[in-house]
């Protein structure tokens, strides 16, 4: 699966809803990805910096076997550059064998290297997706509270002219009572 292919399914996870609680570190609280997600993307680096060193040792070590039986048996690298496979034979058919096979998974290694990085970049490309999340997420807060205070300004406005409209109904009241209070005294 690409680095394309898991940012867009970390992103589906991730907008199922913000992490507010007070658990995870505080890039995962600050970037909007849930913890348990921030928590999984830590441990899959942690493993695969181990991959990557426990490869790069493989590496080293089949290239020395290969090249103390290359010496012992008559094969000799001309050049430093061991990718370049210019050797001259002077030993049996199955050395070109294991030279493919070394080639074979230095070019594996390569693109475990590759990938790696693709890795990284997806990475970085969801701890941005997951900081425009966040502000998306305040935007969309910002809204509500706009909208909340709107309406909670109608339902002052409308407060304010019923108690207008009450207020000078009393007083039209209190008038007519006086009018009544005037016409009996007399």
């Amino acid at each position: 699966m690409s680095a394309e292919g898991q940012l867009e399914r970390a992103m589906g996870w991730a907008c199922g809803g913000s992490n507010t609680s007070g658990a995870g570190g505080s890039s995962a609280k600050g970037s909007g990805i849930p913890s348990g997600f921030h928590d999984h993307l830590s441990k899959r680096k942690k493993l695969l910096q181990l991959v990557q060193e426990e490869a790069s040792n493989l590496v080293k070590f089949c290239t020395s076997v290969l090249e103390f039986e290359a010496s012992r048996d008559g094969i000799y690298f001309i050049s430093d550059d061991k990718a370049s496979e210019q050797y001259t034979d002077k030993g049996r058919t199955w050395q070109p064998t294991f030279l493919n096979l070394l080639t074979r998974l230095h070019a594996a290694y390569h693109s475990f290297a590759r990938a790696e990085q693709e890795w990284k970049l997806g990475q970085l490309n969801l701890e941005a997706a997951g900081k425009g999340l966040f502000s998306a997420n305040n935007q969309e807060t910002l809204v509500v509270m706009y909208e909340s205070a709107c309406e909670v300004s109608a339902l002052l406005s409308g407060f304010k002219h019923v108690s207008q409209e009450h207020t000078a109904l009393t007083s039209e009241c209190g008038s007519l009572l006086e009018e009544v209070h005037d016409y009996i005294s007399s």
